[in-house]
């Protein structure tokens, strides 16, 4: 934009004194949606007001847009809801429109707050959202994007945000879209915070609907970020550029991310190699006080090569993967980039994850095989990132005990995702868990006792 300031046209006000023209300082930009909008923080020159404002480019779909988050404000405010208080629409001489509201002082997003906050806190968090989500469906409103980025918490307050994407039907909301909405917001939350929230609703129906709208919910959202992982928005950039094709996140430390797309192999030279095989080459390495995983898929036969791109690159899969896993909380190393090399038939490819501090799972279980209350707390690790697959209809396709690494908390994460296949129909995905299971299993043949732990616990019963 480049201005500090910009004097404003008054579209819609919610107070006289917004009425006429209006100067918006801006401040920090908050959020970007490329080509689409930008949220700012500012503040109204003269009647001094903090306030976000959301910016709405010039495209097809502005009015649309802009109209929605609105109306979505004023309605939400109409029937006591907490929302940021609406301001003014305004319009700047370039025609964006811009959607001016209260900025909440202190306010932190719900994913935030209960990643900080005590077992307490969060609980009694999860009884006001549990009470907020029934006054909305009372009121006959929806949030169509949950996720824990739309509510804010002040102090002891929940907020609710991006207003644009709710939708409101006359009356209450059928027990059919309160079940949906509850696990879509349940998808969302940490398990233990998904937990609480469950046990404080108000609205109980069997927990078979809840898992079985759980599992559409998770699916769908599954297949959704699958494919958002591969094109630019607001987390990800996608990298195009002479043969070469690839993703990072839109956070991630930007020298980094220009080294490994201009040159992996420089960064392959770095640090400490961990593994040296044919299929696959991986290095670790240390970058402005972070330490990372460089994994590179060799160049195989030309065959091999020619085959193989026909399909997604393994990079690619592991990155999409990663993101889907990090999304349904299932511990796995977080991906920062990918990058292929070639476009048909593709040559290498290359994928840059940060380093878990910790050990392989069958190292860890040789060296606290003797401590029966670590090997109960892993045997349930284990079963709750099995449960969390389930959700998602996920077939690992090679679940060795060298694909976990047990974290230096405790925490069993799963990596080498490339094999890993997400919404399976049924019948596919029955075949591929009893593979699964079986793998893993193996892992354990030389010690049946833990097996047969890992067994019960994977069927659904508790660890022996």
């Amino acid at each position: 934009m480049g201005d500090n300031l910009k004097n404003l046209e008054v579209l819609e006000a919610s107070s006289e004194q917004l009425q006429g023209k209006l100067i918006l300082e801006f401040g920090q930009t908050l959020r970007t949606l490329a080509g689409r909008r930008i949220v700012y923080r500012g503040c109204l020159i003269g009647v001094e007001l903090e306030v976000v404002a959301k910016c709405f480019l010039p495209h097809a779909k502005q009015e649309r847009d802009w109209r929605r988050e609105w109306q979505g404000l004023t309605n939400l405010q109409n029937s006591g809801l907490p929302v940021p208080s609406p301001y003014a629409v305004c319009r700047d001489d370039e025609d964006n429109i811009y959607v001016l509201i209260q900025y909440l002082e202190g306010a932190t997003t719900l994913g935030n707050y209960l990643e900080a906050a005590t077992l307490e806190k969060s609980k009694a968090l999860m009884v006001t959202l549990a009470g907020l989500v029934d006054k909305l469906h009372g009121a006959g409103a929806r949030q169509m994007d949950q996720h824990v980025d739309n509510w804010a918490v002040v102090g002891e307050s929940l907020y609710l945000l991006d207003a644009g994407t709710y939708r409101f039907v006359e009356g209450s909301l059928s027990v059919s879209d309160r079940c949906s909405d509850i696990a879509a917001i349940c998808v969302t939350l940490p398990p233990f915070a998904e937990a609480l929230f469950r046990s404080s609703l108000k609205l109980d129906p069997a927990a078979s609907v809840i898992e079985s709208a759980i599992l559409d919910v998770q699916q769908t959202r599954a297949r959704r970020y699958y494919k958002k992982s591969q094109r630019s928005c607001t987390e990800f950039i996608e990298y195009r550029e002479d043969g070469r094709k690839g993703m990072s996140l839109r956070n991630a430390d930007s020298a980094l991310i220009e080294d490994f797309f201009r040159d992996p192999e420089s960064i392959m030279e770095l640090g400490e190699r961990l593994k040296s095989g044919n299929t696959c080459t991986v290095q670790t390495l240390e970058h402005g006080e972070k330490f990372y995983v460089l994994k590179r898929y060799n160049r195989r036969p030309f065959l091999t090569q020619l085959r193989r791109s026909l399909f997604p690159s393994r990079a690619r899969k592991s990155w999409s993967n990663a993101c889907v896993l990090n999304l349904a909380f299932i511990p796995t190393a977080k991906p920062v980039a990918f990058l292929e090399i070639g476009d048909f038939p593709r040559n290498m490819g290359y994928l840059l994850m940060e380093r878990i501090d910790g050990e392989l799972l069958s190292e860890y279980v040789a060296r606290f095989r003797g401590d029966d209350l670590l090997m109960k707390s892993l045997v349930m690790e284990v079963g709750r990132v099995w449960d969390s697959l389930a959700r998602l209809g996920a077939v690992h396709g090679d679940l060795k005990a060298t694909n976990w690494i047990v974290s230096s908390a405790g925490e069993v994460h799963l990596f080498d995702l490339d094999s890993l296949s997400i919404g399976l129909s049924n019948r596919t995905y029955l075949a591929g868990r009893r593979s699964d299971m079986q793998r893993f299993l193996k892992n354990w043949a030389s010690d049946p006792q833990l097996a047969e732990a890992f067994r019960k616990r994977m069927q659904g019963g508790a660890p022996l």
